[in-house]
């Protein structure tokens, strides 16, 4: 058994016992950081697309977005053909070949709302803004259009979004604790559990 999921295992047998708060999701395996400075190189984009189609799942994390779009899961229900790139449709243009939601993957508010199945499944979603190069998720939302929140590479539209600085992790397909909460302190799952 890995470390991981033994100090997940332990942390949830005490967090049941004694009444403490607890988000139960999966583990960050690979991430990507994009801003309006620094976009992902090639190795990276390659290195994303490979680890997306292992899981089959990722997390995208915006500070200064939306609260709805503070942590957007993207969950695939069907494969993505060889010719196309997860790197190139997240951080491109978000484009609706193959990738149409409700057919193709299920987007969430959070990692705790994707954990509890699919009632609260995001409603909304458009693509394809190859003019602008509007990457993900371009105005999706939970229920209707939210504008926006969406991350770029074009330099003219980065003025237009709340998505200045974001981060991509693939998701592990094994689930652990995120982060616990302990009377006022929250510890979070990479600093935890590589100290235990």
């Amino acid at each position: 058994m890995q470390p991981a999921k033994t100090l997940s295992a332990l942390v949830l047998t005490i967090m049941a016992a004694t009444g403490q708060a607890t988000n139960e999701v999966f583990q960050e395996s690979f991430c990507v950081t994009t801003s309006e400075s620094h976009s992902p190189s090639a190795t990276q984009l390659a290195q994303f697309d490979a680890a997306v189609r292992t899981t089959g799942q990722f997390v995208r994390y915006c500070d200064t977005c939306d609260e709805s779009h503070k942590e957007i899961v993207y969950k695939r229900l069907t494969p993505l053909p060889s010719d196309k790139s997860f790197g190139d449709i997240v951080f491109n243009v978000w484009a609706s070949e193959d990738n149409e939601l409700g057919v193709d993957f299920k987007m969430y508010s959070s990692l705790r709302d994707a954990n509890r199945g699919g009632a609260k499944a995001w409603k909304f979603c458009n693509y394809d803004d190859e003019t602008k190069q509007i990457g993900f998720p371009r105005d999706c939302g939970p229920k209707e259009a939210t504008k926006f929140q969406w991350n770029t590479e074009s330099p003219v539209q980065a003025q237009n979004t709340a998505a200045k600085t974001v981060q991509f992790c693939t998701l592990s397909t094994e689930p652990v604790v995120k982060k616990i909460r302990l009377g006022s302190k929250t510890v979070k799952n990479s600093k935890y559990i590589s100290e235990a």
